[in-house]
Formats: C-alpha cells, structure tokens, sequence
C-alpha cells in the first residue's frame, strides 16, 4: 500500500474516532484487508463494499454500530432533498450547513 493511501485510512478512521458519524474511502481491492485492519488498530469499525470497478472497492469506517445499518441503507445517488440531508448527517455537515447546500440546489 502506498504511503500516501495509509495516510488517507489514518486521517479518514481519526475523523470518525473524533467524533463524525462515518467516512468512506476508495481503495484498491488487494489493500482493502490491510486498509481494514489499519482502521481497526486506531478504534473505530469499518467495512468493505464492492464497487463497479473490479479492481477497487470502498473502505467504509465508522465508530457505532447503529451507523452500520445507517451507512447499508444510504442513498448511493441523492435524488430527493431528504437523500441530500440523510448523506450530509451521516457524513457528519452541520445541519446549517446541508440546509445552505439544499438550498443552492
């Protein structure tokens, strides 16, 4: 794995560790298992989802167990002003903050 991709799992697990809901990440398919377990060595919780691509997946981390099922239902493309607010929630934006990027839509 390069350095700068272990870096990115580092810094994306301690938002989570410091307090947002959940983050995701791309990384290549034959890192996710040590991308995975990087994230678990500082705390947090995290999981592998497939993607179109079948050479990357993504790396999803967040620290309680309730925002696994959260995170399993999210909209994958926000079609409705609520897809827009559940996606800012979980990724942790202000409320003031999704409301003014609703807003602008």
């Amino acid at each position: 794995m390069k350095k700068f991709t272990k870096a990115q799992v580092l810094e994306h697990a301690q938002f989570v560790k410091r307090g947002k809901p959940c983050s995701v990440l791309p990384v290549k398919l034959l890192n996710a298992d040590y991308a995975l377990e990087l994230a678990k060595a500082e705390g947090v919780k995290g999981f592998i989802c497939e993607t179109s691509d079948e050479n990357w997946c993504e790396l999803w981390i967040y620290k309680r167990d309730e925002m696994r099922v959260i995170i399993e239902n999210l909209p994958s493309k926000p079609e409705s002003q609520l897809d827009h607010f559940i996606l800012g929630c979980a990724f942790g934006y202000s409320i003031d903050a999704i409301l003014d990027y609703m807003g602008s839509l």
